[in-house]
């Protein structure tokens, strides 16, 4: 009895409950008046309401959308971010003697953790960033510049901190 009471015990304390999220590639989202209405392609259906005039589907709702592609690298012999993997700062240096980028740090969820414009001149062709603050995972850094509309895209990845 004592065994099937500590086995009980060890299994609860050894769930781990997550949030649910859908990533799907098409669905939609409309919105009047009335009230809004939203759909993902590969939704799981829980629990459905009815009333006299309306209907209720609840479902796992996609809480953002984002797109990012990474063979738009235009530019990828001229820019280098290194260490990867990195434990607090990354180093970005190019080969443009003259430029200005905007550089964005998106996360594995596509949420931007840091964003900044940095310019690079003959004086200055590598810059340092703190990133001490991120959690380990994965990141995507995408420069882009705004004049010549390139953009230059690479995963790294954050250890924890020692």
């Amino acid at each position: 009895m004592k065994l099937k009471f500590y086995i009980i015990l060890c299994l609860l304390f050894s769930m781990k409950v997550t949030a649910q999220q859908v990533i799907a590639n098409a669905g939609e989202f409309w919105n009047n008046s009335e009230g809004s209405l939203s759909w993902t392609i590969g939704e799981v259906v829980t629990e459905t309401v009815t009333t006299a005039s309306y209907q209720l589907t609840q479902g796992f709702q996609q809480i953002q959308e984002g797109y990012l592609v990474l063979s738009d690298n235009l530019f990828l012999n001229d820019i280098t971010i290194f260490p990867n993997p990195f434990s607090s700062e990354v180093k970005i240096q190019t080969n443009y003697k003259h430029a200005v980028f905007d550089l964005i740090v998106f996360d594995y969820q596509n949420k931007i953790v840091y964003q900044n414009e940095i310019l690079f001149s003959p004086a200055c062709e590598q810059l340092t960033i703190d990133l001490s603050v991120l959690d380990a995972g994965y990141y995507y850094f995408e420069l882009t510049t705004p004049l010549e509309n390139k953009r230059f895209i690479q995963r790294l990845i954050k250890l924890k901190d020692d």
